[in-house]
């Protein structure tokens, strides 16, 4: 009977890889361009769309509703750090 195939190590599993970087071109693209209304209006029509929901799936709306609260405050902290940057780019020069 052959050996068992070798599994990787869990610990080699859970290693973070640093020669593949994720990319995610557009949104990469978005918070290099939008302003802070554009990422503001963003999800609005989703939002409103999912208050509008009836009853039997207010429990799935709210769950979404919560985890779009969070992109929004992701994408606010990006904004952020793109005019943090941005500045400090021009104090350097």
């Amino acid at each position: 009977m052959p050996p068992p195939p070798a599994s990787p190590s869990p610990s080699s599993e859970l290693a973070f890889d640093e020669e593949v970087a994720p990319s995610y071109p557009a949104l990469e693209a978005f918070v290099e361009t939008a302003s802070r209304g554009e990422a503001a209006a963003l999800f609005e029509s989703l939002k409103a769309r999912l208050a509008a929901l009836p009853p039997v799936r207010a429990e799935h709306a709210k769950k979404v509703q919560k985890a779009l609260g969070e992109v929004d405050a992701l994408l606010a902290l990006l904004l952020d750090t793109r005019e943090r940057l941005a500045a400090d780019l021009k104090v350097a020069k």
